[in-house]
């Protein structure tokens, strides 16, 4: 069980994981390159958007 909350980046990482676990039965390796593709870019976004303070 998980404490922390994952990032919207890492969140978007484990479900390519899982998508990537139906290789054997489907084409999803496409798939899983755009998740990845989509986190990183994500990831960049954040990293550059200051925080607003609650």
């Amino acid at each position: 069980m998980k404490l922390k909350s994952e990032s919207y980046p890492d969140r978007i990482r484990h479900i390519a994981q899982e998508v990537s676990q139906f290789r054997n039965k489907y084409p999803v390796d496409h798939t899983v390159q755009q998740l990845g593709i989509i986190a990183n870019e994500l990831e960049k976004v954040l990293k550059k958007t200051p925080q607003k303070q609650a």
